[in-house]
């Protein structure tokens, strides 16, 4: 999150979605609006939320208290962002897409108890698809790629491509979402895009430029 947020009171703040509306949205105490942040129709916000500069809001989005969205971030429409979520820089989530906020629906008076409520943790870089559901607890790494309609049961390394339901990696790809083949003897691939190097040792991928 920048420095140079400022917390906002309980209060009617209007942005710019488009070049021909504006509309308003009612900002709690405690949060932190960056600068530029833009937000769509019929967004919901709870308390202490925290949303890095230049950071885009779709409509229907429902955001819920003490989240954290990083600098030029992306939250399509349609989005449900749950308590305990943390949002890196530069992710982009995907239309419908949905983070499961607890385990055991039946047990929500013991939440602290079990593993129901934990932090979900979203990398610089994440790029999630459309209609993606990810359990609660999940760590998704740097610059990983989330297809759409996948369902996330487990962490997901840096740089992964995953796919389907439940998910499965598929392959890796570059920061810039490139593809990434390291089928070559000293393990490495070029970034088609970048024309980054990047080596995958073990089960890791490792940018090499600089």
């Amino acid at each position: 999150m920048s420095d140079n947020n400022s917390k906002i009171p309980k209060k009617k703040q209007k942005n710019m979605s488009d070049k021909s509306a504006t509309y308003s949205i009612e900002i709690p105490e405690g949060c932190e609006i960056g600068k530029d942040v833009n937000f769509g129709k019929f967004c919901s916000i709870g308390k202490n939320v925290k949303i890095g500069n230049y950071s885009k809001i779709g409509q229907n989005v429902f955001i819920e208290e003490g989240v954290e969205i990083g600098e030029y971030c992306e939250i399509q429409n349609n989005v449900y962002l749950p308590q305990g979520l943390i949002c890196g820089n530069r992710v982009v989530i995907g239309h419908s897409t949905v983070f499961t906020k607890i385990h055991y629906p039946h047990r929500q008076h013991a939440l602290q108890q079990k593993r129901e409520l934990q932090t979900t943790r979203l990398h610089h870089g994440v790029q999630i698809g459309a209609n993606v559901t990810v359990l609660n607890g999940i760590e998704l790494g740097k610059f990983c790629m989330i297809g759409s309609a996948s369902f996330v049961t487990n962490d997901v390394r840096a740089y992964a491509l995953i796919m389907g339901n439940p998910h499965k990696q598929t392959g890796w790809v570059s920061e810039h979402g490139a593809k990434l083949n390291f089928l070559n003897r000293e393990r490495t691939s070029i970034c088609l895009i970048s024309g980054w190097l990047y080596r995958l040792e073990g089960n890791y991928v490792i940018k090499l430029t600089k």
